[in-house]
């Protein structure tokens, strides 16, 4: 599923999910650059979290660059634990879970 949204007022924002049943997988979050700095990334994640709880969804996972390093401190500050490294797709990727199991979580996904 994607989100998104664009007007002249409010910034662009793409939120791609998929998972199993039990699992939320946040894909991608981006923010327009004119828009990053608002908290806007934050709460589009409360977002997905809610929106899991609301499907009876338990855990939300996602995953970053290792070189986005905003993102690796940010995502422990909101819960997060990170579960595992591994290459995807040709790039280093650090995987998050929060929810029941995550320290575990994810392990399935590298």
């Amino acid at each position: 599923m994607t989100t998104g949204t664009r007007s002249a007022d409010a910034p662009e924002v793409v939120v791609r999910r998929a998972g199993a049943a039990d699992v939320q997988d946040v894909l991608d979050v981006a923010v327009a650059p004119a828009h990053q700095g608002r908290g806007v990334g934050r709460r589009l994640l409360r977002l997905a979290e809610e929106q899991a709880g609301t499907m009876g969804i338990a855990q939300v996972r996602l995953s970053t660059h290792e070189a986005m390093s905003e993102n690796a401190s940010c995502y422990p500050r909101r819960g997060c634990r990170q579960s595992h490294r591994a290459v995807q797709d040709g790039y280093r990727r650090v995987f998050f879970a929060k929810g029941p199991g995550a320290g575990s979580a994810g392990a399935d996904r590298g």
